[in-house]
């Protein structure tokens, strides 16, 4: 299978977030904010007007995938789940261990310079 070019990649991220508009699946400010990437970059990207990839569109491309076709979990994720209601856990509760455990990444992330 040959990879896309970046253009085909642009052309795709176009798309996807014309698709997430339209579907209102988030707005652009809550693309801004979920994925640090700039309003300016955003409106680019959806009108086709970027030129080349860059670490924000990939973050862009990848927000986007992920909001078109949410990832489903794994058995483990699921049965660490199970398990943390059999102990009495809430739904509170879960998310947010879930919400410092990426707080806690992304932060490790950035000190990496990733």
């Amino acid at each position: 299978m040959q990879s896309k070019t970046d253009t085909e990649k642009l052309v795709e991220l176009s798309r996807s977030l014309h698709l997430i508009l339209q579907k209102k699946l988030a707005t652009q400010l809550e693309i801004q904010r979920a994925t640090g990437v700039d309003q300016p970059t955003i409106s680019r990207a959806r009108s086709g007007k970027l030129k080349r990839l860059t670490a924000k569109v990939e973050v862009l491309q990848n927000y986007a995938n992920m909001k078109l076709s949410p990832p489903t979990a794994s058995k483990k994720i699921s049965d660490l789940a199970t398990r943390f209601y059999e102990a009495g856990g809430t739904d509170a509760e879960l998310e947010a261990s879930i919400e410092h455990a990426i707080k806690l990444l992304t932060r490790q992330l950035k000190e990496r310079g990733e």
